[in-house]
Parts: C-alpha cells; sequence; structure tokens
C-alpha cells in the first residue's frame, strides 16, 4: 500500500493466480482512513492489461484475457476537488491451468492399406497448440491442423487416440474405434522407349498393373491417354483401354498398347514429344484401400519422315507454246525418308509423269521441272506422293487456263492542249500472256515529238504502259487523230485518239462608269481589242439609287469566296441586309430567295460548324486555327451571327436555327472581358482598324446587337460598356475626334460616336463625347459627301472611303440624325455612285457595311425613275449601236447584253477606242456601269503588247 498526500487504506485482490478467460477477479479497497472533509469517494482501477474503469463503490471485478503477471493499481480521489488522496497498487498472476475439451470423428470401416481421414475439434479457455492422432498399431501424427489422414495395415477393430493440447501444455483426449478390411492397391506403370521412329518399325508402350494391396483384384481394366501436338495452338488425342484381368495381392500384370496407326497424321515435326498417361482401374469397379496412387505419366519422343508437296504452274498458258510446270517435294518430318515415287497428272487426258523422289533429310527439298504443251481449255494438276505415315499434304493441286493469244491497246491523251505547250500521250497494251510488246506512235502534221521522244517503245508484261510526250507545233485551232500499232508474238493492234489543240487565250476586261443625279448626259470609253476573239461580251448595268446599288454589291459579296471570318460575315450580311429590303418592299416577281438563303445559310455554318467555328472559349479566329482567339474576327462574328439571330424571318429557319443555337453569346461576353484593358479599352489586335478606340467602339455596337444574355454574362456586359465607355470619353481628343498620333482618324471617330451611343451609357461625359463626336464627322464631310481616311496602300482606296463612310452615316443614324439631313444625303449620294470590280464597293467588309447603310437610311422618301440611252460609235461612226433601259424603284437594277451580232458590228468598226454616250432622263441618283470582256489570242495579244 502507498499513501499520497493524506488518507490511508488496503488493496485486497482475490482470488490469485487467475485462470486466463476464466477467472473473474474481485478488487476491493478497505481499512480506507480519509480527511472527514472528504464527504465525496471515487475510485480510478487500472488492471495492468490496458483496461481501466471509474467507480464511486469501493470495489470491481475483472477477468483477464491474456497470460502473465498483471500490475494493478488503483487511486483514491476526492470527487470534488478530483485530489488524488491514496494510490494502492498491486500484482495479479493471470495463468492458465484448464486443459481443452475435445472431440473426434472418422470413417468406419475402412480399407487395410489405405489412407483415410481423421477430424478433431477441441475448445480452450487460451489457444489450443496442437493436435496428436494415434493408432494402435503405433502410427502417430502431432499437427497444428485439426485433420489428417492415418492409415491401417491389419483387419479388425482398432483404437484411434486423438489429443489435444494447449499452448500452457495443458491436454486432454479422446478414441475412436475403427473397423480395417483387407482390399486391393492397384498402381500403373508405364514402361516405353525415350525415342522411337515411325516407319517400319512400330511404336508402342507397355503398361503394367501392379496389385501392392492385401487383397486380389478381378475385372481390372487400365485406360492409356496419348497427346500430341500438331501446331501452335492444336492438339490432338485419343484413348485405349485394355483388359488386365486377375492381379493378386502382391502381383502384376502387363498390356503392350500399339501407338502406330493412330500417329500416322498426328505428329509435329516441331513438337516431336507424346505424353502418356495410365490410368489403373478408370471406372471405379475395385474397391481399392487406396486410389490415390491410380495414375502415372511418361513420354516418348517420336521422329518419322513427312513427305509434303507444292504444284506450281502457270495461271495462263498459249496452247501453241510449251509451260513449265514446277513440283516441290520437302520432308517437313525430324527424321529422314526413303527414296520415293510422286505422280504428276496435267489434267489434260495427257499421261502422267512419274517423279523419283530420293531420300531427303529432315528440311530437304527436291525440285522437278516439266516443260508441258496444254491443249485449249481449263485444267487441273495434281501431283501426289505416297507417304501413310504423314497423309496430311501428299498432295497438291493448280489450275491453269490454256487460250489463244490476245492483244488489245487503248490510246489518251489530256484534252484539250495548247499550241507550244508538251502534252503526254499514254498507251496502254492488254494481253492474256506476258509478251514483248511494240508500242509505235504515229503522229500528224502540226504534232511533232518532243526532243529526244522516239515514236518507238518496248514493255514486256501481260500489262503493257507506253508515254510519249507530244508538242502541238501549228499555231492554229485544230483536231488531230494520234494511232497507236501494237505488236507481240505475231499479233497487231491499233488504237486511236482524237487530240484537240488549241491556241494560248487571254481575258481582257475594260470597265468604265458614269453617275447622274437626275436629268443628264455623259460619255466614256472602251477599249475592244482587234486580236482574233473566241468570247466576246459588253455589259451595261444600270443602278438606280440605294435600291439598284445595293443588288450590284450583292452579287459581289454571293460571287466572293468564303474564307476566314471576315470574308465569311461580310457576304452573309449584305444578303441578309438584301432580304431584309425586300422583304419591306416587295420586288415584281419577287427576288432571288434561294440566292440570300443559301448566303445566310454558307455564312452560318462556316461560323457554328464549319472552319471558322467558335472556340469552346466563346472567340473565333481569323480561320479558325487559333483557340486562343482574336478581337476582331470574335467582334465581327457575333456582330453578323447576332443579325442572323435578330432576323425574325433567316433565324426560324431550321438550319440556320440549329446552327445559331451552337453559339454561347454568354462565353464571348467573358473572353471579350477577359481582352478588355483596365483602362476600358478593347486592344486592337488586327490590321482591320487603326486604334484602340476603332475596336473598342465597334466591340459595343456587337455587344449591343447580341444578346440575350444569361445573369452572369449581362452583368458581365454591363460592367464592360460600362468600362469601356469610360475609356472612349478619356481617348477623345479636344477637337471631338478619336485617333492615335497627332491626327484625327475619322474611322475611328464614327466607331467610337456608335459605340457609345449602342453602349447605353447615359451620363453627362458620354452625352457630351458624342455631341462633339458627330460635329466633328459633319465638320469634316468631303465635298463629294464622302468621309475619308487614308490608310496603308495595301488597303484600296475606294474600299478605305465606302467603309469609313458607311461608319459615319451609321453613327449620325445613331445620334438621331434623320435621313433627310443634307450631310446625311450626300454620304447616301456618294456610296450610291461608287462602282469598283464587279459592282463591289472595294473589298467585301466594305460593301457588306454599304449595303447595311443604304437600306437602313432609305432614300429619303424619294420615288426616283431613269429612261437610259446608251450609243456605241467611233470617232468616224458615232452611232453604231444603241441601247435603252428604263428603272425605277420597283426594278432599280438592271443589265442589258449586246448580241453577237451588235458585238462583231463593233470589231468591224472598231479604229481605236468605242465612245459609250449615255443619255438620261429622269430623278434620283443612277450609276451607269459599263464593262468590255474579250477572250483573244494571247501570242497576238503579247505581240500587241496589249496595243489596240
Amino acid at each position: 500500500m502507498t499513501v499520497r498526500d493524506i488518507g490511508s487504506a488496503d488493496l485486497r485482490v482475490a482470488p490469485t493466480p487467475a485462470d486466463v478467460n476464466v477467472t473473474n477477479v474481485s478488487f476491493a479497497v478497505t481499512n480506507r482512513s480519509l480527511p472527514a472533509s472528504v464527504t465525496d469517494v471515487r475510485y480510478g482501477w487500472s488492471f495492468g492489461d490496458g483496461e481501466t474503469v471509474f467507480t464511486s463503490a469501493n470495489r470491481t471485478n475483472h477477468t483477464y484475457a491474456a497470460l502473465g503477471d498483471a500490475p494493478v493499481s488503483v487511486e483514491v480521489l476526492d470527487g470534488t476537488t478530483e485530489q488524488t488522496l491514496v494510490t494502492l497498487s498491486a500484482t495479479v498472476p493471470v495463468v492458465d491451468r484448464v486443459p481443452p475439451t475435445v472431440s473426434a470423428s472418422a470413417p468406419s470401416p475402412v480399407r487395410t492399406g489405405g489412407n483415410f481421414s481423421v477430424a478433431a475439434s477441441a475448445t480452450d479457455n487460451h489457444r489450443v497448440a496442437n493436435y496428436t492422432f494415434e493408432t494402435d498399431e503405433g502410427q502417430s501424427v502431432t499437427t497444428a491442423a485439426n485433420r489428417t489422414n492415418l492409415s491401417l495395415a491389419t483387419a479388425g477393430a482398432h483404437t484411434v487416440t486423438v489429443t489435444a493440447t494447449d499452448a500452457s501444455g495443458n491436454s486432454n483426449a479422446t478414441t475412436l474405434v475403427v473397423n480395417a478390411s483387407a482390399a486391393p492397391d492397384l498402381e500403373p506403370r508405364i514402361s516405353v522407349e525415350p525415342a522411337q521412329t515411325l516407319g517400319n518399325d512400330r511404336v508402342t508402350a507397355n503398361v503394367t498393373v501392379v496389385n501392392d494391396g492385401t487383397a486380389e483384384a478381378t475385372d481390372v481394366d487400365v485406360r492409356l491417354v496419348a497427346r500430341s501436338r500438331v501446331g501452335y495452338y492444336d492438339d490432338a488425342s485419343t484413348t485405349y483401354t485394355r483388359a488386365v484381368g486377375t492381379v493378386a495381392a502382391g502381383a502384376n500384370e502387363t498390356v503392350t498398347v500399339d501407338l502406330t496407326d493412330w500417329l500416322r497424321g498426328n505428329l509435329s515435326s516441331a513438337y516431336p514429344d507424346v505424353e502418356l498417361v495410365a490410368v489403373s482401374d478408370p471406372d471405379g469397379a475395385v474397391a481399392e484401400g487406396d486410389e490415390t496412387d491410380n495414375r502415372t505419366t511418361a513420354t516418348t519422343e517420336v521422329s518419322y519422315a513427312d513427305l509434303r508437296l507444292t504444284v506450281n504452274a502457270p495461271w495462263r498458258v498459249i496452247p501453241t507454246e510449251a509451260a513449265e510446270t514446277r513440283v516441290y517435294v520437302r520432308n517437313y518430318g525430324n527424321a529422314p525418308s526413303d527414296a520415293r515415287t510422286a505422280e504428276l497428272d496435267f489434267g489434260d487426258g495427257s499421261s502422267n509423269e512419274t517423279l523419283a523422289v530420293p531420300a531427303l533429310d529432315p528440311r530437304e527439298t527436291a525440285v522437278f521441272t516439266r516443260n508441258h504443251t496444254f491443249a485449249t481449255g481449263r485444267h487441273t494438276l495434281v501431283a501426289s506422293v505416297a507417304d501413310p505415315d504423314a497423309p496430311r499434304g501428299n498432295a497438291d493441286r493448280d489450275v491453269t487456263t490454256s487460250q489463244p493469244y490476245e492483244l488489245r491497246g487503248r490510246l489518251s491523251a489530256a484534252d484539250p492542249v495548247q499550241v507550244g505547250r508538251n502534252v503526254t500521250v499514254y498507251g496502254r497494251g492488254y494481253s492474256n500472256y506476258e509478251s514483248n510488246v511494240t508500242a509505235n506512235l504515229s503522229l500528224p502534221a502540226g504534232l511533232e515529238f518532243a526532243p529526244g521522244e522516239t515514236a518507238t517503245k518496248y514493255d514486256t508484261d501481260d500489262r503493257t504502259y507506253f508515254e510519249w510526250t507530244v508538242v502541238a507545233t501549228a499555231n492554229r485551232d485544230a483536231t488531230y487523230d494520234l494511232e497507236l500499232n501494237l505488236s507481240a508474238r505475231g499479233e497487231n493492234e491499233t488504237a486511236t485518239e482524237r487530240l484537240t489543240v488549241e491556241r494560248p487565250k487571254t481575258r481582257v476586261v475594260d470597265t468604265a462608269a458614269v453617275n447622274f443625279t437626275g436629268t443628264g448626259s455623259d460619255s466614256a470609253t472602251l477599249t475592244l481589242r482587234n486580236e482574233t476573239t473566241y468570247e466576246h461580251g459588253v455589259t451595261i448595268s444600270t443602278h438606280l439609287g440605294t435600291d439598284g446599288r445595293t443588288l450590284a454589291g450583292l452579287d459581289y459579296l454571293v460571287e466572293y469566296p468564303h474564307a476566314c471570318v471576315e470574308q465569311t460575315t461580310s457576304p452573309m450580311l449584305g444578303a441578309l441586309y438584301t432580304g431584309q429590303y425586300y422583304r419591306r418592299n416587295p420586288a415584281p416577281g419577287g427576288y432571288d430567295t434561294g440566292q440570300i438563303n443559301a448566303s445566310v445559310d454558307a455564312g452560318v455554318a462556316r461560323l457554328t460548324t464549319g472552319q471558322d467555328a467558335q472556340h469552346e472559349n466563346g472567340s473565333w479566329s481569323m480561320y479558325g486555327n487559333d483557340p486562343d482567339g482574336d478581337v476582331f474576327y470574335t467582334a465581327y462574328a457575333l456582330f453578323g451571327t447576332s443579325a442572323v439571330g435578330n432576323d425574325p424571318v433567316q433565324s426560324a429557319r431550321a438550319p440556320v436555327r440549329a446552327d445559331l443555337d451552337r453559339i454561347d453569346a454568354n462565353a464571348t461576353v467573358a473572353w471579350l472581358a477577359d481582352e478588355q484593358a483596365a483602362d476600358g479599352r478593347i486592344r486592337n489586335d488586327k490590321f482591320y482598324f487603326d486604334d484602340d478606340a476603332a475596336m473598342t467602339g465597334f466591340t459595343l455596337v456587337a455587344l449591343d446587337q447580341a444578346g440575350p444574355y444569361n445573369a452572369t454574362a449581362a452583368a458581365t456586359a454591363d460592367q464592360l460598356r460600362g468600362d469601356a465607355a469610360s475609356y472612349l470619353v478619356t481617348a477623345q481628343r479636344a477637337d471631338g475626334a478619336w485617333g492615335d498620333g497627332s491626327t484625327p482618324n475619322t474611322m475611328s471617330t464614327a466607331l467610337a460616336v456608335w459605340g457609345l451611343e449602342a453602349s447605353g451609357v447615359e451620363t453627362a461625359p458620354v452625352r457630351t463625347a458624342i455631341d462633339d463626336g458627330r460635329a466633328w464627322l459633319l465638320d469634316n464631310q468631303a465635298d463629294s459627301g464622302a468621309w475619308s481616311q487614308r490608310r496603308s496602300a495595301s488597303w484600296s482606296d475606294v474600299g478605305t472611303t465606302s467603309e469609313t463612310t458607311a461608319y459615319a452615316l451609321m453613327a449620325l443614324n445613331a445620334t438621331g440624325l434623320e435621313n433627310t439631313n443634307a450631310s446625311v444625303q450626300a454620304g447616301q449620294t456618294y456610296l450610291v455612285t461608287v462602282y469598283d470590280d464587279r459592282g463591289s464597293w472595294g473589298y467585301t467588309r466594305a460593301t457588306a457595311l454599304a449595303i447595311n447603310t443604304l437600306l437602313t437610311l432609305g432614300q429619303g422618301g424619294s420615288n426616283p425613275t431613269h429612261d437610259v440611252t446608251v450609243t456605241f460609235g467611233t470617232e468616224s461612226t458615232p452611232a453604231l449601236v444603241t441601247k435603252t433601259i428604263d428603272v425605277d424603284s420597283t426594278d432599280a437594277l438592271d443589265s442589258v447584253e449586246l448580241t453577237d451580232s451588235e458585238l462583231q458590228t463593233l470589231r468591224d468598226n472598231a479604229d481605236g477606242p468605242i465612245t459609250v454616250q449615255v443619255d438620261t432622263t429622269g430623278t434620283g441618283v443612277l450609276v451607269v456601269g459599263l464593262e468590255n470582256d474579250q477572250l483573244v489570242a494571247r501570242d497576238e495579244y503579247a505581240a500587241n503588247e496589249g496595243g489596240a
């Protein structure tokens, strides 16, 4: 007992020692002497095996699960203050004095000499260590397992004792009575030569059945299974069952099994081993003392010769010529073969050939060659050899067809060919038998062989190929007949081909245009070529007001190839705007909806699922090949696809709707916001605009046209608009314009004004910036009505001025300026009078924007009409051809082509430039376009050096 601080007590432990997992040990604190102030006592018990418990009583109990000395301690505590008053300790010896209980079972009766199983079951308070199994004949097995095999040598009743012992040495035993009776014990044995040869000798195996038991066995059978490998994945096997009869105790009987017949055809020289498995009493008919030794195995290696044939004949032959046939005889076995004879049947009724096959070593081949002339027809050749030990592959066949020789030819050449150019002429020879073919190409006058080329060529095959390089030397349009002559094996064949030769041509186009704002006269000149002309056309195009001019631009856009995002979006927008116009202003006889729909379809598809499709991050790039995206192409594609989406007719068309639904405008807003600089600008990343102000303004216009957005994107777009508007207000010049450097930029100013109006930001600084920008635009309009902006030489001046004028007009319109305003009218008039290549405004984007502007602003309430007379003449004959055209607001675009006879009149009388006099009576803006298109002889044109 140990006393700490205050108080005293004793610890009583009973009983000791304690049996593991059995004894419930009692612990009690007695003779307690504590201060009178302690009224609440608690006890903390630690039993020395990791278990602890707190009690308010002074006693407890515990059972131990592990052997050894357990150090016990208890703390007596003041329950109020948790102060330790007394600590007591003791040691409890934990032992194991309890033996296990055991039971056992075994079959009875059993056969003498055979194994039988004895099973035991034991329980113990701690752990069973092992079992001992003993017979009264002295056999004893000790094992940790609760099961073992025993055997009895003599018949009668026997005692089997099973003892279970625990880890502390305590043991207990039980006994069984097992009856044993006498029985046979059969065991097979195989006697076989380790190596044998299949051929003149027989391949055998001796199987002996031994009776190791104590009783006679009757009606004994033995089964022998032979297994071989005949390929990498394939096995072959067979089973022999033989009757052995009676086998006395301690005796044996032997049977012999002949494997020869089965082995023929079931061997592989690559795998010569034959596995043998013998089983005595396979059907279990004999009651044995031990049936675990009824199976045994053995292996024998079998060598053999294996002759196989292959016959090869030409697949086609000529009846008059001897053809070579080959027969290959190969020993695929692993033993030498003896000499044999083989037969070759040609299959045509002739006598068979006898082939003397010599003795062959393993993998040795004999080759026989025979020349034979076959009658006409199809013949099956058969070669065979007698090889009973390995019958597979002893025969082979091939087929040949004998027919007379045939020769066919074909001649071809690229058509047409230009004078002076090389052309390749291809000759082909087709025959039913390989032969040496001679080919000769005959050329008519006007065609010659290229230097180094020969008329005669040679080739050997059943498919012969020839090429000649030929030059057309006569400078004229002509048709020539070529002739190919083929000869082989006494046969001749001719093939022909017609070759068209044309003089080289070049297309020369001359254009001119005049424009009017009402009744008037004007003239222009067209240059007609005097060279030999193959195609000729003169077209007069009249474009009245915004309507006619717009339609010409649409034709240009539809013809323009879709390539990058800009060249895809611009034609799409031009078609869209024109379709919108005609839906509001129906034209007599309708309009070409198919052309408009096709252009919209192609544009939307290319921008959504085609080459220029939107990237996963919401952006677009120039050719759809940069997943990081480009700012300009993203804004322009968003602008264009949103314009289609906002159109109730086009957006309702199933293919267009399906493609538009693939666009993620919300992702585009997020991407643009990520690209926006800290000061609010949208950086100009391409060469379409000159500065960040233009790119920022155009982005705001595109955002205004797109949508609706989801809540997140809408909030992002509002923030982007506010920051962009702040940037544009800050970036505005003192004179009201925008532009980098020392001079203002007209295009940037127009886009900044339009963008600020589209932003929806209504603040005093923004309104002031818009008003100042509009004033600057009005002050800086040219006398022609255009707004111009100088750019690099790579940009068309016509296109740049048209694009800048369109942006300026759209910006002024956005600020509320009416289309009847003089400046707006002058700008429209300028756009109407622009006429560039094929009716364009310089390039695709300028053309689309001009169309949009003219259709958006309209004609200011006017109803134009013109009666036009166009006269073609020369200085000596002023009026050779006259054409009249009437255009009005319902049919604003018209074109007239001169007839063939009128064209001939012009060519016959043209002694210089043709003068075109245009006289018109009417109102409104009119553009008359003139175009002379001639396809002429190139050499004459070059000789004239482009002159008339």
